[in-house]
């Protein structure tokens, strides 16, 4: 440009002010028909715009640039331009030409119009780098049909409207890199587009401030990046369409948050397709798809969300190809899911190389499923997710589709990662292939195929595995491989029998029925009942559902008593068939064949060493039941006008509840028990009342008296009167109730007080202990005892009273509808404490108020509820079922305790360690709630109540003054070994064997050598730092057990007797024989109170105790030389607690047995390592006297020959080996085990105070 036309410039810029200054001082008036992009900034970096080559021809604004221009022209701009004046139209490019960003160009508006829009084929680009930046405008670029906007950075911030595509107008660059579009800190909706537009070789980033932007419209991206925040998608169906096209493309969008109606970050109600390494992540929120998804060789992310991710609904499918679904902090909903709302027809599949990604550590967030009808498929891919098979199995358990029988998976680890295909085996018995090439993100490969099962069954209730346990266990792996092929399968080792029977290996039946011998390494081609087998007989038990019980059988025996249902499921809960009540068995699985009783006999037939007994079963029924829930039914429901259906029966408070006359029985759906009856019939009934309550909802019934379970809506609709919805139809499995579900009515005055006291404590053996830490044996059960002082809940019925004043003494007429009072008691054992399944609980100071309700157990909580009784219609009835609650105790003053006691508890040593302190816990929270009524007069009482530790009872271990608690110690068992012998007289048979003769009776001792552990005591006493006559001791308690058992041939006494060495510590406490067998059970003779009445026990009894058996007798028909053998077990505990002078708990705790001392080992026994308890005898049979013979009576009678000595060159104990012996003879049992438990213990105790 000249000197000419750079002056006539300046003056332009200079009227241009002039005429500026007027137009803002009201000096002159300005009309125009539009504003115009016109330069603005100084003279360095004011904006020019030229067309072509021709940069000497520059125009004022970008509208008279297009005017002058002619199709096919370029039009370029530069430098600062704004919106000139406050019209409603801005720069039109509306022919097709390309406008230009030759350098870098900013656009400024002021808010009130519209911005660049470009038709009929206009195009935008900016060249050599070069960026357009636009703001201050309602729509700062609008795209129309047939325009583009090529490479180059536009940023278009600070707008309504960023920029808005119309019709076929696209965003199309060369790259993602290219052409990028920023359209953030936007006022409006950010952006917009036509369902025609598209998005190709792009990167764009849109905000919308205020979170409101509703896009309803498909969206088309090829290769490229959309990121969205506050905007909330909504793609509307527009038939076969496809509504959301992923091309090699990322689409990130972010959950709106400006509506409550944005449950989701975008709804898809049509097709929509993620192809060619594409990534779709919602950030935030679910997306919810009711068309058909197809997902291939690209990812799906969601991130951050509690309301789930992949949400598969109304008619929805989604298919997942080569193809990776993540989830990154999920919580509370799951994953992916399909078959909430019309599920039939509803699929989420997985096929290829296909990746499931989560932290795995939810199993509720971390995981994904599908309800029935719909299906959750996986015949491809690696997935880490969360899954429990005991957490909503046929939800989240996917099936591998009809072509390979819809089998329900199960998930594996391989072991080997390198593995990239794998040929398992469905259901039809035909392999298919299953595609693993891609590993999860942790590197390893978790499949989901069919599963081969291996049960490994001990065949034997007195066997026990190499690891001690006695449950079946179980491997499996996938179907056609080997166990070893995937992670997790432990081998069973060899058990081992308690009697000695020997096992002979694992084995399993094949499907002809014959035995083979089980293989670990074998493939695994169907599930397999692999059985001990043992040198023994067993009867078998079958449940009818694949589960069977065996029960050992000497093999010597050719009968044996029949075992009971009950027995066995205790035994082995997976027995149980719920819904079938046992009969009886038989030996046929038709049950054809003749009943069997438990308790009967069942023969083995010759050769025979297995017998196999089937059970037979009645079909348990099931009552369904509608309950007005408290309130009555109209004349007019579907419930009193089909009485040949329903029975209506009313409670003891008169609330109506209509019984189904059919009886459902387990498994069977709602729509089977109706029958010809129209379940749409089973809507709520709409003129059911109830006092001060209003019916709260019309359509749905509730699993909860409370309103709190499942709703359930019995008869089919349309959703948002558009999709049809099926009712609901629960399949039944026990007695079934459906509750109508009721609201306060507001016109009725409520007196409400919650949170009030109840003082608590708890408890384990005694009350007057409560704040005592408790030491309980490992090995033994124990109860605890929780209670509350209810002086509250009367002092609450005095309330109500004064509320009806004028009725005092007629309170029989303030009528009561619907009280309610629930007392819910939880006790949280910490681990190491066990919980029987079934709890024993009982009540005290109930009365004819409340009764006990139902009791479950939750992993470590037991909780207990009691509810008051029913039938108190009226005041006066209630006052004197409160009145009559409650017994005495140090928790309150007068009858004002009720009390709960858990009994059944025991220890789990596996996760305890001895003097380990575990801490119990307790909450009891009450309710009560009623509407009176006197004549008009409506009055609801609402009132709650918690509890908190008393002041008395309050654990002397407790950091906070109101939890209730109560500490337990753990006493685990110090394992003891003592030496024991058998004797007759005081021959220990270690030389040789004792001989006696046919026809005695001998008796038996036994003996344990003591003085060691006296002189341990005195030791300890001696070195005792303390005054060990200040020791007290508490709950000292031992017993001791001896078992002998004689071998067939030795004849016991139908009463056998037992005596022991006279001390002052252990007595006899009882002797039974059952068969060959003696028992002896020996305890304290006295309780002990304080260590020095203990020790002076101890060290006053010998150092040996004998205990004798008397009148064991050989027949006098046994052959001579025969050996009986006599063998001996010995086992006993003691236990107690040691206080010192200074308070401090001790707990004590042995467990003994005895093994055989060397000096006195059975001469029988040549094993040097033997610990075995044993004598044996050898049996001479004593030859007849020779007659006198009276031939020659004058001469002198000859002398009988004396017996010849047996074996007279061996000595033993200066009597040589065992004499003859008849009824004199003593043989020798244990007696002196209890006192050496007692001197050991003692000492024990008297060792830990010195030591503290």
């Amino acid at each position: 440009m000249n000197h000419h036309h750079k002056g006539k410039n300046r003056r332009l810029v200079r009227y241009a002010a002039i005429l500026a200054a007027a137009v803002l001082t009201g000096a002159l008036s300005v009309t125009c028909a539009f504003a115009a992009i016109a330069p603005a900034g100084s003279d360095g970096d004011a904006g020019k715009i030229w067309i072509g080559e021709n940069r000497e021809q520059t125009y004022e604004t970008l509208d008279k640039a297009v005017a002058a221009a002619g199709e096919g022209d370029v039009i370029h701009l530069q430098g600062n331009f704004r919106e000139d004046g406050a019209a409603a139209k801005g720069a039109a490019v509306n022919k097709a030409v390309t406008l230009d960003v030759a350098e870098n160009a900013v656009i400024n508006g002021d808010g009130t119009a519209n911005g660049i829009t470009l038709s009929n084929g206009a195009k935008l680009r900016c060249s050599g780098g070069a960026s357009l930046t636009m703001s201050g405008f309602k729509t700062a670029l609008t795209v129309g049909a047939g325009s583009i906007v090529q490479d180059g950075k536009y940023v278009l911030d600070g707008n309504e409207i960023g920029f808005a595509l119309s019709g076929t107008g696209k965003l199309q660059g060369s790259g993602r890199s290219a052409l990028t579009v920023s359209a953030k800190n936007s006022s409006g909706r950010a952006f917009s587009y036509d369902s025609a537009s598209r998005f190709i070789g792009c990167t764009v980033d849109v905000q919308a401030n205020k979170e409101l932007s509703e896009q309803y419209n498909a969206l088309h991206l090829e290769n490229a990046s959309l990121t969205t925040k506050g905007v909330w998608y909504y793609f509307n169906p527009q038939g076969d369409t496809v509504l959301l096209s992923l091309d090699h493309s990322d689409f990130y969008a972010y959950k709106a948050t400006g509506a409550s109606a944005y449950k989701q970050t975008m709804s898809i109600f049509g097709p929509s397709e993620i192809k060619n390494g594409s990534v779709l992540t919602s950030d935030g929120s679910r997306i919810t798809n009711t068309g058909a998804m197809k997902v291939t060789d690209s990812e799906v992310v969601f991130k951050n969300s509690y309301a789930g991710g992949l949400n598969i609904n109304y008619g929805g499918t989604a298919l997942f190809t080569n193809s990776t679904l993540t989830g990154v902090n999920m919580r509370s909903t799951p994953l992916y899911g399909a078959g909430l709302n019309d599920p039939k027809g509803q699929f989420i599949k997985f096929t290829g190389d296909s990746v499931v990604n989560t932290p795995a550590k939810d199993k509720t967030a971390d995981n994904g499923g599908a309800d029935s009808p719909a299906e959750y498929i996986v015949t491809g891919g690696s997935f880490r997710i969360a899954y429990d098979a005991g957490y909503n199995y046929d939800v989240t358990t996917p099936t591998n589709g009809e072509e390979n029988g819809n089998e329900r998976l199960t998930l594996f680890t391989l072991t080997d990662t390198s593995v990239t295909g794998l040929n398992p085996i469905n259901k039809k018995g035909e392999t298919y292939t299953y595609s693993v090439a891609k590993a999860s993100d942790d590197q390893k490969k978790h499949v989901w195929v069919p599963a081969a099962k291996v049960t490994f069954r001990l065949n034997n209730g007195n066997a026990s595995f190499a690891d001690g346990t006695t449950k079946n266990k179980t491997a499996q792996t996938i179907r056609g491989y080997r166990l070893d092929d995937v992670t997790g399968n432990t081998r069973p080792g060899d058990p081992s029998d308690s009697d000695g029977s020997r096992f002979l290996g694992w084995f399993y039946r094949d499907s002809s029925g014959a035995e083979k011998a089980f293989v670990w390494d074998d493939k695994i081609t169907e599930d397999r009942d692999v059985y001990a087998k043992w040198d023994m007989k067993t009867v078998v038990y079958h449940n009818g559902r694949g589960e069977t019980f065996i029960s050992p059988v000497s093999s010597d025996k050719e009968k044996t008593t029949v075992l009971g249902y009950d027995v066995i499921t205790k035994q082995s809960s997976e027995f149980s068939v719920p819904g079938k009540q046992f009969r009886y068995w038989t030996k046929d699985a038709a049950g054809k064949t003749q009943a069997i009783l438990p308790g009967s006999e069942v023969s083995f037939a010759q050769g025979e060493i297995s017998c196999d007994l089937y059970a037979q079963y009645d079909d348990l029924q099931y009552q369904v039941s509608f309950s007005a829930n408290g309130g009555q039914f109209s004349d007019t429901s579907v419930f009193k006008q089909n009485p040949d259906v329903f029975e209506i029966q009313k409670d003891a408070n008169g609330g109506e509840t209509a019984v189904l006359r059919n009886k459902a029985t387990y498994g069977q759906t709602l729509h089977e028990l109706l029958g010809s009856f129209d379940y749409n019939k089973l809507k709520p009934d709409a003129g059911a009342v109830k006092t001060g309550s209003l019916l709260a909802d019309r359509n749905n019934w509730n699993s909860g008296e409370d309103g709190s379970g499942k709703s359930y809506r019995f008869d089919d609709y349309k959703l948002f009167g558009i999709f049809e919805m099926k009712g609901d139809n629960p399949e039944i499995t026990g007695d079934t109730v459906y509750y109508l579900k009721w609201k306060d009515d507001p016109g009725v005055q409520t007196i409400e007080a919650s949170g009030m006291n109840l003082p608590g404590d708890l408890w384990g053996r005694s009350q007057s202990t409560s704040s005592k830490t408790e030491v309980v044996c490992d090995g033994e059960t124990f109860s605890l005892t929780g209670a509350v002082d209810i002086s509250s809940v009367k002092e609450k019925m005095t309330y109500i009273e004064n509320m009806f004043s004028e009725v005092q003494g007629d309170f029989a007429s303030i009528g009561l509808t619907d009280p309610r009072s629930v007392f819910t008691a939880v006790l949280t054992m910490p681990e190491g404490v066990k919980i029987p399944d079934d709890p024993e609980v009982s009540a005290e100071g109930l009365g004819d108020c409340f009764v006990l309700g139902k009791t479950s157990v939750d992993g470590q909580k037991i909780t207990v509820t009691f509810t008051l009784r029913g039938g108190l219609t009226d005041y006066q009835k209630l006052k004197d079922a409160v009145d009559s609650a409650g017994v005495e105790s140090p928790l309150a003053q007068g009858k004002n305790t009720i009390s709960l006691t858990v009994g059944g508890l025991g220890t789990d040593g596996g996760k305890t360690a001895d003097e380990q302190k575990l801490t119990v816990t307790g909450t009891v929270n009450g309710n009560f709630s009623a509407v009176a009524k006197k004549n008009d007069e409506l009055k609801r009482f609402r009132f709650s109540w918690s509890a908190t530790q008393s002041d008395t009872g309050r654990d002397e271990n407790a950091t906070g003054k109101d939890t209730i608690q109560h500490t337990l110690l753990i006493s685990k068992p110090m394992e003891l070994i003592l030496g024991g012998d058998i004797l007759i007289g005081e021959d220990t048979e270690h030389e040789a064997l004792h001989q006696v003769n046919a026809g005695d009776t001998v008796t038996y001792t036994g003996r344990l050598d003591v003085s060691s552990i006296k002189e341990q005591i005195q030791s300890l006493k001696d070195n005792y730092g303390g005054d060990a006559d200040k020791i007290t001791t508490d709950r000292v308690r031992s017993t001791f057990t001896a078992v002998l058992t004689m071998e067939d041939g030795l004849v016991l006494p139908e009463n056998p007797t037992a005596s022991l060495t006279d001390n002052d510590l252990f007595e006899i406490r009882s002797v039974e024989r059952e068969g060959q067998r003696v028992t002896i059970v020996m305890g304290l003779k006295k309780e002990y109170t304080k260590f020095s009445d203990l020790y002076r026990d101890v060290t006053g009894v010998s150092d040996t105790l004998d205990m004798k058996v008397p009148g064991v007798k050989i027949p006098a028909d046994t052959k001579g030389g025969t050996k009986l053998k006599v063998t001996g077990e010995v086992t006993g505990t003691f236990t107690g607690e040691a206080i010192s002078e200074a308070g401090t708990l001790k707990a004590f705790n042995y467990r003994w047995k005895a093994e055989q001392t060397e000096e006195g080992r059975d001469f029988m026994i040549q094993d040097p390592d033997s610990k075995t308890i044993q004598y044996t005898i050898s049996v001479v049979k004593k030859a007849p006297d020779k007659p006198d013979t009276p031939d020659k009576p004058d001469k002198p009678d000859k002398p009988n020959k004396p017996d010849k000595p047996t074996n007279p060159e061996k000595k033993k104990d200066e009597g040589g080996i065992g004499p003859l012996t008849g009824d004199q003879t003593s043989v020798l049992l244990w007696g002196g085990t209890a006192l050496l438990a007692v001197l050991a213990a003692a000492g024990l105790i008297l060792k830990r105070r010195r030591r503290s």
